[in-house]
């Protein structure tokens, strides 16, 4: 039962807090009143319910740029259920995305609940928009830059200038995704020429006076530039595993060279898949950097926990109305029950690849749920 006071009982104030709360959560109702009614000596408990409105039609005022027939499908609120804020205010955060994907960050978006005329307990939803233009980037600028050039940097940022020679693109429409990305990027184009220390400000947004275009500001310290002094690997090594000699064969950094992360990104990849082919998926591979900054140099050292070794249990196959079932399961390079194998689920999915009959490929790897130490694939097809 929902209300936890019951007949013959001591009225508790804690009880009927706590039922008003629980009717409350129900969504269904806008108004509860309890109070009780004193009958021939005795207590009558009552708990008097509002129930709120349903939506019997929802409108959009001022909306032009976004599409009323896509927007209504995602959201929350819908005709014939009940008035529910929480939903409304979803919905105000929906539209405000929406609008922003567009370049229209000064939008301002509010509500309006009206009757229904005929309609008793049906009410309007009105969506009230103001739009207010889109904000174009006028000027991006960084700061503190020696390495690269200006033009280096901002040939591959996301957010690019507006001018009267260019068509607006969504290149050049202000989008606060597309910064916090060339944020990103600004940061990792130093770490890949051996900036390990760059700093990247919080970026400066400054909008004019009308509020039609944005100057972007990056300040950053690009810190020293470090070269690799030694590598080095530890941990599980030897027996039926690998030594150190053979696993630094097989990286890409080398010593008194520029210390790129992609190439340390690469180097843990690679030693994932050489213990990955040993049936160790679960591999650990933590590189531990030694900075010296006098020197300019950088130490690394990977440490390696192979963990437990793993087996293939079901390949289940799925998006593959038109292509039979073995035609696909021919490409594979690793089976049911096989040890774990990460090169040879790459092979495979280059091999269905290559057929050509799909536009999509994705395998999913996930723990089984009835045996440990197996790994279960799910190979997702689009043809």
């Amino acid at each position: 039962p929902l209300i936890g006071s019951k007949v013959g009982k001591p009225i508790e104030k804690e009880q009927i807090k706590e039922d008003i709360k629980e009717i409350h959560d129900l969504g269904f109702f806008s108004h509860i009143d309890v109070y009780s009614v004193e009958e021939n000596s005795s207590l009558t408990l009552v708990y008097e319910l509002k129930e709120k409105s349903a939506i019997g039609k929802i409108s959009f005022v001022g909306m032009e740029e976004v599409s009323e027939d896509d927007l209504k499908a995602e959201l929350a609120s819908k005709v014939y259920t009940i008035l529910d804020e929480r939903k409304i205010i979803e919905d105000l955060m929906l539209i405000e995305k929406k609008y922003q994907q567009k370049g229209f960050f000064l939008v301002d978006i509010s509500y309006r609940i009206d009757e229904i005329k005929g309609k008793k307990h049906e009410k309007e939803l009105s969506f009230i928009i103001s739009e207010n233009g889109k904000i174009l980037v006028s000027e991006v600028t960084i700061l503190g830059n020696k390495f690269f050039s200006d033009s280096k940097i901002l040939s591959q940022f996301m957010s690019q200038p507006y001018t009267n020679l260019t068509a607006i693109s969504s290149r050049s429409i202000y989008n606060r995704d597309f910064v916090t990305r060339d944020v990103e990027f600004l940061s990792y184009l130093y770490k890949d020429q051996g900036f390990s220390d760059i700093s990247v400000a919080d970026p400066i947004i400054h909008l004019d006076k009308d509020k039609s275009f944005a100057r972007i500001t990056l300040q950053i310290e690009e810190g020293e530039q470090y070269t690799v002094a030694s590598l080095s690997v530890g941990g599980d090594l030897g027996d039926d595993l690998y030594t150190e000699k053979e696993l630094l064969k097989n990286l890409n950094l080398t010593p008194k060279e520029i210390f790129k992360i992609s190439e340390l990104h690469k180097d843990v990849s690679r030693i994932s898949d050489l213990y990955g082919d040993l049936g160790y998926a679960y591999a650990d591979i933590n590189p531990i950097p030694e900075f010296d900054k006098e020197a300019r140099t950088v130490k690394l050292h990977f440490e390696i926990t192979k963990g437990k070794k793993v087996y293939f249990g079901q390949i289940n196959i799925k998006g593959h109305d038109k292509t039979r079932d073995n035609v696909i399961r021919r490409e594979l390079e690793v089976h049911d029950s096989e040890l774990y194998s990460g090169s040879g689920l790459t092979k495979s999915k280059k091999n269905i690849q290559r057929l050509g009959y799909f536009d999509e490929l994705k395998i999913q790897k996930k723990p089984s749920l009835t045996e440990e130490d197996v790994l279960d694939l799910d190979i997702s097809v689009k043809e």
